[in-house]
């Protein structure tokens, strides 16, 4: 690998490398260009990348999604956070990835969730209660890419894994946990 590389040649050449792990290339309009301008992520940011490049990734394990760009074929990360104008309808966290039983993981970006800012939070699929992991998102990416089911299992991962979920099944799934979201904020006035 060149030393001289850019980011978006270094991102490509790591997911190239994870030869277990899925892509669907991104499809985006104008308009998702736009939100991501309006997010201001820099140009080396990983996830400007993904979002770009890819509709979604599926990492290894299968049970892991993360959301990129508009595509033909499940919801993207703009759709998932209700995106409006760059700025997401949730109170400090900008979703950013699903499992298969409609579990999700978000970066934080506020002050208010007792998270650092940049830091990945999950919520169970039986949850309304974020957790805070203690990493960022590239060491998210990294982490779900190469996990495989094994090592989640043995890891105390509780999930069921009845049956690994096509991106419409987990689509269901994390539309209903994301209405949920937004009924509980609207109560709470956040």
């Amino acid at each position: 690998m060149d030393t001289n590389a850019s980011n978006n040649q270094l991102y490509s050449y790591w997911f190239a490398n994870y030869p277990q792990s899925f892509t669907v290339p991104a499809c985006n309009t104008d308009s998702e260009i736009a939100m991501l301008e309006a997010m201001a992520l820099s140009d080396h940011s990983l996830l400007r990348f993904i979002c770009i490049n890819y509709g979604y990734v599926l990492g290894k394990s299968g049970h892991i999604r993360l959301f990129g760009g508009k595509n033909n074929n499940c919801m993207s990360l703009f759709e998932v956070n209700n995106l409006e104008n760059g700025y997401t309808v949730f109170n400090g966290v900008l979703i950013i990835a699903s499992t298969s039983e409609g579990g999700l993981f978000a970066l934080n970006f506020s002050k208010t969730t007792g998270a650092n800012l940049g830091e990945v939070l999950f919520l169970p699929a039986k949850s309304l209660n974020w957790e805070k992991l203690g990493i960022g998102y590239k060491a998210f990416c990294k982490w779900a890419l190469g996990v495989s089911e094994s090592d989640l299992v043995s890891s105390g991962w509780i999930e069921p894994y009845a049956k690994k979920k096509t991106p419409n099944e987990q689509d269901r799934l994390v539309k209903g946990k994301v209405c949920v979201l937004e009924s509980v904020a609207e109560r709470s006035g956040d």
